[in-house]
């Protein structure tokens, strides 16, 4: 597909998720040598997974600036929109009408949520028709299967786990968590070989007798997949960070967003259902109980128990780690099968 114009809504509706997947999106595209504006709602958010990176080809509008009209291209050849699925922002409302009004012919995909759900094999490549205005919008869904459009893995560097075995279970443990009070818990029940790392600061943990804690500052996402790969296990929350633990062929922990209506619940045991899918009965049943206790969803074994189980099943689980992100890489990239699908109908 030749370079084209495409231009990226980021619509930040709660923590870092939002802008990250949106800002790792525009990012591959640029990389596709596409040129991407990628227009926000949330500068704290975007700025910070940014940092000090300059990205070619891409450029940055924030939906209230007055410069908004003329920030845009004049030819846009594909607009997508993560997460459209959701009640837009009050804030960046007005500029998805613009937008649709100002490129009624072009392209608009709505890129939904991650999900291992089996419906969402159903709807994906599905179209949808406002009958008030007659704009088309194009589902695409993200995934695990080949009837998804999988995942952005394109962009992972190679960064191999150490090549000496791990000795004694898993020594040093990463924590991204919504629940920094949790972290004390684990400490507490740990090893003393055992040493955490996390971006969360004592101050927001429970002091504990244990000294092994390092605290580590928040990094841009360019960072984030070497931080992954210097660790042994990880324990990770929302989309982004949650697909990158898995490109980096390491044991994990999502923490997964609570909804109200407890459909996070299915969406989580979806995922496990493939994720754990080759391993020992045992070591399932170790893994999926942390899995449980750290979600708050199942507490009827103790988080001390569910954690020694796992470090009881160390290597099986660093093994079935590993298979796992390389089955991901033979399945679809995200960003290769969305400028697949649209280039037929790309605008000249």
């Amino acid at each position: 597909m030749k370079s084209v114009q495409i231009v990226v809504i980021c619509d930040v509706l709660d923590n870092f998720g939002d802008a990250g997947f949106c800002l790792r999106i525009s990012r591959r595209l640029c990389a596709e040598q596409h040129t991407v504006t990628l227009i926000h709602n949330n500068s704290e958010a975007l700025f910070t997974l940014l940092g000090d990176e300059s990205i070619e080809r891409l450029t940055i509008v924030h939906t209230e600036s007055e410069e908004l009209p003329k920030s845009l291209p004049a030819d846009v050849a594909l607009i997508l929109h993560p997460f459209g699925s959701s009640e837009a922002s009050a804030n960046i409302s007005n500029t998805i009408e613009q937008l649709k009004k100002a490129y009624s012919q072009s392209p608009w995909f709505v890129v939904d949520y991650l999900s291992a759900e089996q419906w969402v094999e159903d709807f994906h490549w599905t179209q949808s028709i406002s009958p008030s205005t007659g704009h088309k919008s194009t589902y695409v869904y993200p995934g695990f299967s080949r009837k998804t459009g999988g995942l952005i893995y394109a962009d992972w560097r190679e960064i191999e786990p150490p090549t000496t075995e791990i000795a004694n279970g898993f020594q040093r443990i990463f924590i991204f968590c919504y629940t920094p009070e949790r972290i004390s818990e684990l400490m507490k029940v740990a090893d003393q070989n055992v040493h955490f790392f996390s971006v969360h600061t004592l101050s927001q943990i429970e002091e504990t007798d244990s000294t092994d804690h390092t605290t580590l500052a928040f990094c841009p996402q360019y960072q984030f997949d070497e931080r992954l790969a210097a660790h042994d296990f990880l324990f990770i929350r929302g989309e982004d960070s949650f697909v990158r633990a898995q490109l980096s062929g390491r044991p994990f922990v999502w923490q997964i967003y609570p909804t109200g209506d407890g459909a996070h619940e299915e969406k989580l045991t979806a995922f496990f259902n493939l994720y754990g899918a080759n391993l020992s009965s045992e070591a399932r049943h170790a893994m999926w109980s942390l899995w449980l206790n750290w979600n708050g969803l199942d507490q009827t074994e103790s988080l001390a128990k569910t954690w020694n189980g796992v470090q009881q099943h160390y290597a099986e689980l660093a093994s079935n780690a590993m298979h796992w992100r390389r089955t991901l890489m033979k399945g679809p990239e995200l960003v290769r099968e969305i400028l697949t699908h649209v280039s037929p109908s790309t605008p000249t």
